[in-house]
């Protein structure tokens, strides 16, 4: 008799393990799935959307390294703004900082405090208000030397802004590129949740996809180095960061809040012995969803427009 309990026992114990194996595995699939679903809510809401209010902050931080030699370079970029989407009309405060650095200049205790920093810039040095009444068409100003403020075409600026006039396009997640990011790596996602919030996050290898990566990064950071120096990626490191806000008005939604697209790549180029490794972050906060239904030019930029400029 105690022979056949025992059994029983065993047997009860398989049982119970196994179905508790298999609703672990059942949650666990029913979160990923849900994790899923609300990635591409929001890559679709941003996608689908006639208007945005933003805020991204970007930066781009390379090193360089031959033998004993380094040059470090980085850029930060962030905007506030307006943008309708069709026709492409935009409205933005934009504030700017670069340098370029290298130790054959005097710059090593520079650099290896730029690198024991370990994030971005903190502030921009140069500040900027753009308006742009159509795609690949727009205006600038800055202050001048009477302390007022000159509007010109935004080319114009070339060699008193540096590095203005290269600016792209706000990219705010509306983008085709940012939509087929999030849609490779849907169901490799993880969730997690608060009372106000759904938090979502991928973290990992990248190289499979670097037409993906790549495409993105094109949108945001000048992309020449990266394409040029592709074949020499040794690794490829992509995180994605999407947060949705739970709101209930009458009926309960999830709202796009921010996104956060982080790109770490090593290279190491076999004929020329250089090596290099880039760290590129982008943070989207997303303000108002279609609450834009006009964006009307300043009154400096009406006159230029009236002038045929």
């Amino acid at each position: 008799m105690k022979h056949i309990r025992k059994l029983c026992l065993a047997f009860l114990t398989v049982v119970l393990a196994f179905s508790l194996n298999a609703c672990q595995s059942e949650s666990s699939s029913s979160s990923k799935k849900e994790a899923a679903e609300e990635v591409m809510t929001f890559a679709q809401i941003l996608h689908d959307a006639n208007s945005l209010n933003y805020e991204t902050h970007m930066y781009s931080k390379y090193l360089d390294k031959y033998k004993t030699t380094r040059t470090y370079n980085y850029i930060m970029l962030s905007r506030y703004g307006e943008i309708i989407f069709e026709p492409q009309i935009y409205l933005e405060k934009l504030f700017h900082r670069d340098r370029k650095l290298d130790d054959s200049k005097g710059d090593k205790e520079t650099i290896d405090e730029f690198l024991r920093m370990g994030g971005e810039p903190h502030y921009g040095r140069l500040t900027v208000t753009n308006y742009s009444p159509s795609k690949g068409v727009s205006y600038s100003n800055s202050s001048n030397i009477n302390g007022g403020m000159t509007w010109m075409r935004t080319p114009d600026w070339k060699y008193k802004l540096v590095g203005i006039y290269e600016e792209k396009d706000p990219e705010v997640g509306h983008s085709d590129e940012f939509y087929n990011l999030c849609k490779a790596y849907v169901d490799k996602f993880t969730r997690v949740e608060d009372n106000q919030f759904v938090f979502l996050e991928f973290k990992g290898d990248a190289k499979d996809n670097i037409d993906l990566v790549s495409a993105f990064r094109s949108l945001i950071f000048d992309n020449e180095d990266f394409e040029k120096e592709r074949d020499n990626i040794t690794s490829l490191d992509l995180q994605l960061q999407i947060v949705l806000e739970k709101t209930e008005n009458g009926e309960y939604k999830l709202i796009p809040n921010e996104a956060k697209v982080v790109i770490k790549s090593t290279f190491e180029n076999k004929e020329t012995k250089i090596k290099m490794s880039t760290i590129d972050q982008y943070q989207l906060y997303i303000m108002g969803i279609n609450q834009v239904s006009e964006i009307i030019a300043p009154d400096p930029v009406k006159e230029l427009m009236a002038q045929g400029k």
